[in-house]
């Protein structure tokens, strides 16, 4: 069975509530949520005080540890609205849609291949001389298979281009995204690179 994912690397997520009862757990996933975009947007204690202000602003600078000074230490639960950066959504976008191009372009390779295949195959049976009797008519009947074949692929290769053209959308759509919310070219050249 696999393992499931912390709540804070779901791709795609935006706001997530927890409530805690361990500090220690809180302030774990509060530091390590930070490093996926996610910042304290509120939070409140059962049977303690937090001032919100005080606690919650810092945090956006620190990655969360500030608002841990301001927590109740009583052994009560506390509950944190959590709200990712939308720099953070915006790459994340642009990550998924460039996965999904690169897959659409094997794809389409791969497709490309195959209908090239079924195409040579096509031309040995243009290119063989009529034979009379059961020969001719073994051989029209392997053509016929061949030709429904070579359509088959084309159309194949049909979907993937436009599967192909559809991710191109999503990067643009990506990039868009990312450019609303100041995210450099560089950074998502580096992200795009893997360096």
């Amino acid at each position: 069975m696999p393992l499931l994912q912390p709540w804070y690397q779901e791709r795609g997520k935006a706001i997530h509530i927890a409530t805690y009862k361990d500090e220690k757990v809180m302030k774990r996933e509060v530091e390590e949520a930070a490093k996926y975009g996610w910042k304290p947007e509120n939070s409140a204690a059962i049977a303690g005080h937090i001032n919100v202000g005080r606690t919650v602003a810092p945090a956006v600078f620190t990655g969360g540890l500030s608002l841990l000074l301001g927590a109740s230490r009583s052994k009560d639960k506390m509950t944190i609205t959590f709200v990712r950066d939308e720099r953070a959504l915006a790459r994340e976008a642009v990550e998924d849609a460039l996965g999904h191009f690169s897959s659409c372009q094997t794809r389409l390779q791969k497709a490309t291949a195959e209908e090239a295949s079924a195409h040579g195959e096509m031309e040995t049976y243009a290119q063989e001389p009529l034979a009379g009797g059961q020969e001719h008519e073994k051989t029209q009947k392997s053509a016929l298979k061949a030709a429904r074949q070579l359509v088959d692929r084309q159309q194949n290769v049909v979907r993937h281009l436009e599967a192909l053209i559809g991710s191109l959308t999503s990067v643009r759509a990506g990039y868009a995204r990312a450019d609303s919310v100041s995210i450099t070219p560089s950074a998502l050249s580096l992200m795009w690179t893997g360096k």
